[in-house]
């Protein structure tokens, strides 16, 4: 005979709540006292009041969240008086460049983007130089807030003296990447061809060219030409500079699609401006392990 207990079958539904989708933001935490223009950890930009595209950088900052982000907001903020203080929210009501909203465009992960693309010829008009930075307010379905900051971005008036010694790289994103601290997560920006430059310390060009020849032969001994084709390399030169820049030249800047680089070194060969290039080789920072923080390429 076989014995049987009366048991009790409970059933329940849980529900569980994920964090907010905070993209890591490969900026430094900078010491008040060291947030200046000779700062190595402080990009620098120029702009002055002219038309002139080749003086005046531009700059695209991108946010993405999941659905647990209700909204999303960027504002200016400079650095006076040893604190960070808020200049404007970066929206349509304030013409610092081009606005886009939070939900602009939602990827294929769900994540909704924020950003905006901002034209530093317009901050210096309006606010002069200084030193600046980014902050978005992303804020949850429990209303609690969660604060980004870009890098820090050192303004000044453009002059050929100021610019001398420098390269600017401009590039745009598209497409699934990686992301450095996480293996487990991408950054997928889809078809958005999002935009962005840093000006670097460094020089740009020397053209070497590498050729390949076709030729068919025939049974007389006779060598037809097909083709002939040569492609000239470029070298770029990074003065030293921090990890976190590095990251984004190694993960942003030479994954982009279309890459475009302009020379402002006096003493250059020749007149490079917004030369479409690709990569061919490796990135490969000289680091000095317990020497410095800071590294060429």
């Amino acid at each position: 005979m076989a014995g049987f207990a009366k048991n009790k079958v409970i059933k329940d539904t849980f529900y569980y709540i994920g964090q907010p989708s905070v993209p890591i933001v490969q900026v430094p935490d900078i010491p008040v006292s060291e947030v200046d223009c000779c700062s190595a950890f402080v990009l620098k930009v120029l702009a002055d009041n002219t038309s002139e595209e080749l003086n005046n950088d531009k700059s695209g900052f991108l946010w993405w969240f999941n659905d647990l982000i209700t909204t999303a907001e960027l504002t200016l903020q400079r650095f006076t008086n040893g604190a960070w203080v808020d200049v404007a929210s970066m929206d349509a009501n304030t013409d610092y460049g081009t606005p886009y909203d939070y939900e602009f465009y939602v990827n294929n992960q769900g994540e909704s983007f924020v950003g905006y693309q901002l034209e530093w010829a317009l901050v210096l008009a309006e606010e002069g130089i200084g030193q600046y930075r980014v902050k978005c307010t992303a804020t949850d379905f429990s209303a609690v807030e969660n604060l980004l900051y870009s890098p820090i971005y050192c303004l000044k008036t453009y002059t050929p003296e100021l610019a001398n010694g420098t390269i600017r790289v401009e590039y745009y994103l598209n497409g699934t990447l990686g992301v450095n601290e996480d293996d487990t997560k991408i950054r997928d920006y889809g078809t958005l061809n999002w935009y962005n430059s840093f000006r670097l310390g460094g020089f740009f060009g020397y053209p070497t060219s590498t050729y390949e020849e076709e030729r068919v032969r025939y049974n007389n001994g006779a060598r037809l030409f097909v083709t002939d084709d040569q492609e000239p390399d470029y070298t770029m030169k990074l003065k030293p500079i921090p990890f976190f820049i590095h990251e984004y030249m190694r993960t942003d800047v030479m994954m982009a699609d279309d890459i475009y680089i302009t020379d402002y070194n006096a003493r250059n060969t020749n007149n490079y401006v917004q030369k479409n290039v690709y990569k061919n080789s490796g990135y490969q920072p000289q680091w000095k392990p317990l020497q410095s923080k800071l590294a060429p390429c």
